[in-house]
């Protein structure tokens, strides 16, 4: 018997058709996917402009990295806006409105050959979606290496400017201040577990990232080292060291056009200069106090010659 049009089976049918609707919100339930998808194109775009911004035979490579995230933001940022289904962190369709603006403007001053300019214009895009990803409480692998790059680069970039003789007593302790907070960063990255599959890390950028990692512990343990020694040069020349590892492990996260890894490079510690240059400007002080110990290591110091990583047969002087 039909009642009011009612057939046996629409029930069950209706049902079967909720039951999908909700697996497809599940299965939307963890956005890393997409917020891999994006890193993987515009870590590339990030770390090439640094390297333009160094070396001029560098703008065609960044022009191309560049070109292929704004070529894919569209549907970037069609996955992201939708990736959290209906839990979206607070303000999320903002966030990523001004990623496009960003994106557009790092685009216009790559047109006027300001590589610069165009850094800087994509910088604020890893520290915007990372502050709305802490706000809705997701723990992004990458989020932890961004948080550690403020105090890094504040730690490197006195190193490249700074003349052994104007290190004074205050930026001396603005300097231990800045390690203290850094170190405690970093002890988050380097025990917390990476899922090769879940980030898309291939064997090669897996390997990257981990001995990446691992430099930039026995980087902080010199350091440490150094502050309790009456050494300025030696300070300096070991805060400088602290960079080239960490931008090793943020860009083993990029794929470059045509290139299934994005390498940083040991850098020279002329090239650590230059890259650091730009963010002495910006960068003055690390907010708030953290009272750990200094992080001992007994590893030695590794003497290694500098050597320059390939993007698709470009070499690197700095990223990130």
């Amino acid at each position: 018997m039909t009642v009011l049009g009612h057939r046996p089976g629409n029930g069950r049918n209706l049902l079967l058709g909720l039951a999908a609707l909700l697996a497809i919100g599940m299965a939307r339930a963890d956005p890393v996917d997409d917020m891999v998808a994006f890193d993987a194109v515009y870590i590339p775009a990030l770390a090439l402009t640094t390297g333009a911004a160094q070396d001029a035979s560098k703008a065609a490579k960044a022009q191309v990295a560049l070109a292929a995230l704004r070529a894919q933001w569209p549907a970037l940022k069609h996955r992201l806006g939708a990736s959290w289904g209906t839990r979206a962190p607070a303000g999320w369709q903002g966030v990523l409105y001004r990623v496009g603006q960003h994106i557009d403007k790092a685009n216009q001053a790559s047109a006027r050959s300001d590589w610069r300019l165009a850094h800087e214009a994509l910088e604020p895009v890893r520290i915007d979606m990372m502050k709305a990803r802490r706000r809705h409480g997701m723990d992004y692998f990458i989020d932890r290496l961004t948080a550690f790059h403020e105090p890094m680069e504040l730690l490197a970039t006195v190193a490249a400017t700074t003349p052994p003789s104007a290190l004074d007593t205050r930026r001396r302790a603005e300097l231990e201040q800045a390690y203290l907070q850094a170190r405690v960063l970093w002890r988050g990255i380097e025990t917390q577990p990476v899922d090769d599959a879940r980030y898309g890390l291939t064997a090669a950028r897996s390997v990257q990232l981990r001995t990446a990692i691992d430099d930039e512990t026995r980087a902080l343990g010199r350091l440490s080292d150094a502050f309790r020694e009456n050494d300025t040069l030696r300070l300096l020349k070991a805060a400088a060291a602290i960079k080239p590892p960490f931008s090793r492990a943020f860009t083993a996260f990029g794929r470059a056009e045509g290139d299934g890894a994005l390498a940083c490079a040991r850098s020279s510690p002329a090239a650590a200069s230059r890259s650091t240059m730009h963010a002495g400007a910006r960068i003055r002080r690390v907010a708030g106090r953290v009272l750990v110990p200094p992080m001992h290591q007994g590893a030695p110091h590794e003497k290694r010659a500098d050597a320059e990583s390939t993007v698709g047969g470009d070499r690197l002087v700095q990223c990130a």
